[in-house]
């Protein structure tokens, strides 16, 4: 699953946008940016996070964002259920927060070689 990095030119205005858009999804501006490129070249629209949910939600959010395939919207949607299972505490959260772990390591390990966001840098200005 090697991404390709891409590097764009943004006016200030639409990168502060951007900025303040990645930080309330609660996700890297890289992640998120690439994230609305695949949502606007589908017609999907991004998942997103409430503000009252689970940081684990988030990371899970996050983590499938990187991931592309039929079948990774419902397996995101699977690791959710799971994550908010776990954030609500109690014994059903044991088996969940165990499956998650798991989900997590797969996740990792389909991404282990994806270094995308490590690629990009913060504009310079002064060029046009």
């Amino acid at each position: 699953m090697a991404s390709t990095p891409v590097s764009i030119r943004l006016d200030d205005g639409t990168l502060t946008r951007l900025r303040a858009a990645s930080k309330v999804a609660q996700r890297p501006i890289a992640t998120h940016a690439a994230d609305l490129i695949r949502s606007g070249l589908s017609g999907a629209s991004p998942p997103r996070v409430a503000d009252g949910d689970h940081p684990l939600v988030a990371h899970v959010v996050a983590m499938f964002a990187r991931l592309e395939g039929v079948d990774v919207d419902s397996q995101r949607e699977a690791a959710l259920v799971l994550a908010r299972i776990a954030a609500a505490g109690g014994a059903p959260a044991v088996g969940a927060v165990k499956e998650l772990r798991s989900i997590f390591f797969e996740v990792e390990r389909l991404t282990d070689h994806d270094d995308f966001g490590d690629q990009l840098s913060e504009p310079t200005g002064g060029i046009a």
